[in-house]
């Protein structure tokens, strides 16, 4: 399955043989394999493809690839961090998104930092475990800012009009 994906994104060309060995840093005969389906990739392989690759079409395929039967929910934020106001949810459903987001976020990262702390007591954190706790922390801070919009918009919307005296 992966090795159609990789095949149909680099025929659609949103990404090259090429790019995917610099990313990764494998030779592109390793990539031939991947793509040809006689090996696979390695995880931190494909968290590589996925946070670095050129075109955000790749990337999101990959990600979709690797989450759709999982009971997440995946966010794409854009490069900007920024949410266009019209994607946010109702006004009726905006709070409970909100806060959704933001207990999905504290929870996930909470129990990261956790482990990261039970690591470091026992000797075990390495650079590996820091770099994926860094990413844990630009996800949590993505659902943040997401939630705050929604808190924001749901503030101004529910503002009481200044009377004149």
């Amino acid at each position: 399955m992966l090795a159609k994906l990789l095949k149909s994104l680099i025929n659609k060309g949103l990404v090259t043989v090429t790019e995917i060995a610099q990313v990764t840093g494998r030779a592109q005969s390793t990539v031939y394999r991947w793509v040809n389906d006689e090996s696979k990739p390695e995880f931190e392989d494909i968290r590589l493809l996925v946070r670095r690759l050129s075109h955000t079409d790749a990337r999101k395929s990959l990600l979709r690839f690797f989450t759709s039967d999982l009971p997440v929910i995946v966010t794409w934020m854009t490069d900007e961090k920024q949410l266009d106001p019209e994607s946010l949810p109702d006004v009726g459903t905006g709070t409970r998104e909100a806060l959704d987001l933001s207990l999905l976020a504290l929870d996930s990262l909470s129990q990261v930092l956790i482990d990261q702390r039970r690591a470091l007591q026992e000797g075990r954190l390495d650079w590996v475990e820091c770099d994926e706790t860094c990413q844990h922390l630009d996800n949590a801070i993505e659902y943040l800012s997401v939630s705050k919009q929604l808190f924001r918009r749901q503030a101004l919307r529910r503002k009481p009009a200044r009377r004149r005296a």
